[in-house]
């Protein structure tokens, strides 16, 4: 008997007899029986991922590749204790410049005394202090104010005056030099007399051991000043 086009058709989406669709609900009983049988198939899983994790471009044995590994962190760190440093040099300046432009013999004694314990704080402190307060020219005034000073003068300015004399030129020869270039010897040494206190002319003969100590032309230049005071 011929069959029809229609029926050869729908013959082509008939089901065979030994088609199995079992597996449409899930795995079977003896597909789960193979997949136990293999505890293989999961070692092998966990060492395909563990093999893609150590490939990663994060990876510690990977850091010859990064261009970034290579970079040292510490130069912002220099950068940055450099920039503090020189704001603290600025403010520092700033400071020592303020307090040298009011030494002035026209400032009461008790400014003085206050402006003159500053700067020697500063000192104690900071040893680029010296090397400011002579860029701001600090020693002239100084010996500006002390050259008037009498026994009646406030005892405890002279005192402070003096150390902060004594703490900038401590061991430096050039500096002591210029001093007694503009005159220094003789404004200092004055304060070595009996009328004044007992810490008074301690400063001032540490001063003049400092002048016969240090340097060979300072020692010629206060014994020069010594003869032709006192003949």
């Amino acid at each position: 008997m011929r069959r029809t086009r229609s029926s050869i058709e729908i013959q082509k989406f008939a089901e065979e007899d030994d088609e199995d669709f079992s597996d449409i609900f899930g795995p079977s009983s003896s597909t789960l029986e193979k997949q136990e049988s293999e505890p293989g198939s999961e070692d092998a899983g966990l060492m395909l991922m563990s093999k893609v994790s150590s490939n990663s471009w994060l990876g510690d044995d990977e850091d010859e590749d990064d261009p970034f590994a290579s970079m040292d962190p510490g130069w912002a760190e220099m950068d940055l204790e450099a920039n503090i440093a020189r704001d603290r040099h600025a403010r520092l300046a700033e400071k020592v410049e303020a307090l040298v432009r009011e030494l002035k013999t026209s400032e009461g004694e008790d400014e003085l005394s206050e402006l003159s314990e500053d700067l020697l704080v500063l000192l104690w402190e900071n040893d680029e202090v010296k090397d400011l307060i002579l860029g701001a020219h600090g020693l002239l005034p100084i010996l500006e104010i002390l050259e008037p000073c009498t026994v009646k003068s406030r005892q405890y300015m002279i005192l402070q005056l003096l150390k902060v004399v004594n703490a900038i030129i401590l061991d430096d020869v050039e500096i002591q030099e210029n001093l007694c270039f503009v005159g220094g010897i003789p404004i200092i040494t004055k304060f070595a007399a009996r009328q004044y206190s007992n810490e008074i002319r301690l400063e001032a003969a540490a001063f003049v051991r400092q002048m016969y100590q240090t340097s060979t032309l300072t020692l010629q230049m206060f014994v020069s000043w010594r003869i032709e005071r006192f003949g």
